[in-house]
């Protein structure tokens, strides 16, 4: 790059750095998450949750208390002023999200260039595609990255209580989801900072500290652990029993029993699935890389000539992404689900692994960067632990990683210290993999910025335009207007309590139903049949008459789904139940018929 014009471009940054740095970094991210607030009515995965918060004593113990921080949030938030309404709720969990970043820059900006840092967060953000009101992600998230900043102020600043709070905030993190447990793994990042000054601290500068210093660091980690884990174990326990910390564990335990891919092995292997099928693309542009290499090494007397192949490399760089476009590796479709930008996200995770690597095992970096780059890499490798959704969990949780991974390959390709160059090894090695690099950076930058304008989670992905109110939000035709007719008859009904079916356990948060038993999602695989069947023989006779079955129609079948549909059918002859009311997407049984 021109080094003439990055100069320009610093001290164009200088003059306006302030009004940047404090008002308007902060105030996009503040505002870069909400952006979609009135957009989307989605009754599966979105409002889920929503209905649990609003239900609580419904919900199994298992539930309740694996994710039992995020229900007390979500208890609070759906009770707030709005917080009954999708705009209210959708803004209130959308601060989490900014929250998040926010504190993201602020606690990082001080030490790393604020341009990168804020450009990261902005990416960020870009990618988070998990439904706001699922807190058990976004809260998980939160409290993981203030925990691992107390812990790099902690290590660089060498202040154990900065470590003690790390402790702390970790520790509570255990009960906004159970799996956070993996997130004692960045213990890791303390014992490698300590390493990193004994062998790298003399030729920096630093001091050497001696062993013992080890010891007395690990110990102020664990004490504040095990208080931040202790609070919530100790109220759970007092409001709840004991016992139901057991059934928590027994039935969490019993999950890969009913659905395969929740059991460790399972998240593992799919986590490397993605990395391997992703992989391919990689493939493909370090051989564009290669060969461009080689061209430009060939006769490199004639400048013009130089040129002349640079031009014709970018040409290359524009075929391969109209061939990767052609092969599937990426849409324009941005509204209809995850293919616009997940592949080029899997680069992201590429070089943010190869980044944190290379500064750990290198050790030219100093403190700072070389903390950073041990937390990014536990974070990588942690996130999607708990999950069966591959990689996509990494791609919501880049809070951290982005501006660390910005901020090291930038300095590659920059004139500082740290930049990296070939020319001494090939001539004319720099352009094709920095050219690559700007590339990838670009085309992350306007396919992530296209999906989080333009994706609302299954609301619209078949690409129907979203340009009917329901609610003051803006869906489809066909969900507002089978969900407008759905809801005039619930409400004629009388009905008290209602047992969902067919992937819509969000209708008992938009319609205050009550579940009739301990999930409004029973065609979940996690929810074992033998507790369904249960549940259904507990119903007595005398409730039927303000009980609905309201099913959705067309929803995917579970793999146990057959059999749980069965005993549904069952229950409806038994208890002699009718159509009672029925639209192009709900069909309503009841032992009365109900009116539009």
């Amino acid at each position: 790059m021109n080094t003439a014009y990055i100069r320009k471009l610093e001290r164009l940054y200088r003059r306006v750095r302030t009004p940047l740095v404090k008002f308007v970094f902060p105030m996009m991210l503040l505002i870069w998450p909400l952006i979609k607030f009135n957009q989307g009515v989605d009754v599966s995965d979105s409002t889920y949750s929503l209905g649990n918060y609003l239900f609580p004593e419904g919900v199994q113990d298992m539930w309740l208390i694996s994710t039992y921080l995020s229900n007390a949030l979500g208890y609070v938030l759906v009770r707030l002023p709005f917080g009954d309404t999708l705009i209210g709720i959708n803004i209130y969990t959308g601060l989490i999200v900014s929250g998040t970043a926010l504190m993201c820059y602020y606690g990082l900006k001080k030490d790393f260039t604020p341009p990168v840092v804020f450009m990261g967060e902005m990416l960020a953000i870009n990618f988070c595609w998990i439904p706001g009101g699922i807190l058990y992600n976004y809260l998980s998230y939160f409290v993981l990255t203030l925990g691992a900043l107390l812990l790099y102020r902690g290590i660089t600043r060498e202040d154990d209580r900065f470590l003690a709070a790390a402790g702390v905030v970790l520790g509570l993190n255990v009960f906004v989801r159970i799996p956070n447990l993996t997130q004692m793994s960045l213990i890791l990042v303390l014992w490698y900072s300590v390493y990193f000054v004994k062998v790298h601290g003399r030729k920096k500068g630093m001091e050497d500290n001696e062993s013992s210093s080890v010891l007395r660091r690990t110990i102020y980690c664990i004490l504040g652990y095990a208080i931040g884990a202790g609070i919530p174990l100790c109220i759970i326990s007092a409001v709840k029993g004991t016992d139901s910390l057991f059934n928590m564990v027994t039935g969490l335990s019993g999950i890969s029993g009913t659905d395969d891919s929740y059991s460790v092995f399972s998240m593992l292997t799919d986590t490397l699935h993605a990395y391997f099928r992703s992989v391919k693309y990689a493939g493909i542009m370090l051989a564009v890389v290669f060969c461009g290499t080689l061209m430009l090494a060939v006769y490199r007397k004639s400048e013009v000539l130089k040129w002349f192949k640079r031009l014709i490399y970018i040409g290359v760089l524009a075929l391969m992404l109209r061939f990767l476009w052609g092969r599937g590796m990426f849409t324009f479709r941005y509204y209809e689900d995850y293919t616009s930008m997940f592949e080029w996200g899997m680069l992201v995770l590429f070089m943010a692994w190869i980044a944190g690597i290379v500064v750990v095992a290198g050790g030219r970096y100093n403190l700072l960067v070389s903390a950073l780059a041990a937390i990014n890499l536990v974070i990588l490798f942690i996130t999607p632990l708990g999950s069966n959704n591959y990689t996509c969990q990494n791609l919501n949780n880049l809070f951290i990683v982005m501006p660390f991974t910005l901020y090291v390959v930038g300095g590659w390709m920059y004139r500082g210290t740290h930049r990296f160059r070939l020319e001494g090894v090939l001539y004319g090695c720099n352009f094709p993999w920095m050219s690559m690099v700007l590339m990838i950076a670009v085309m992350v930058v306007i396919q992530s910025t296209g999906f989080h304008m333009n994706f609302v989670f299954r609301d619209g992905m078949d690409g129907t335009p979203r340009d009917t109110l329901y609610r003051n939000v803006y869906t489809t035709e066909a969900n507002a207007t089978a969900l407008t007719g759905l809801e005039e008859a619930v409400k004629n009904s009388g009905a008290d309590e209602a047992i969902y079916w067919g992937n819509c356990p969000g209708l008992s948060y938009l319609f205050r139903l009550k579940p009739a038993i301990s999930s409004s999602w029973p065609d979940l695989d996690s929810y074992p049949v033998d507790s369904f069947r249960e549940e259904l023989l507990k119903i007595k006779e005398n409730d039927m008459d303000k009980l609905l079955l309201i099913c959705r129609k067309g929803a995917p079948t579970a793999i146990n789904g057959a059999e749980k549909e069965a005993l549904l059918m069952d229950f409806v002859e038994v208890y002699r139940l009718d159509v009672a009311y029925e639209n192009e997407a709900y069909i309503v049984y009841s032992r009365k018929k109900l009116e539009k």
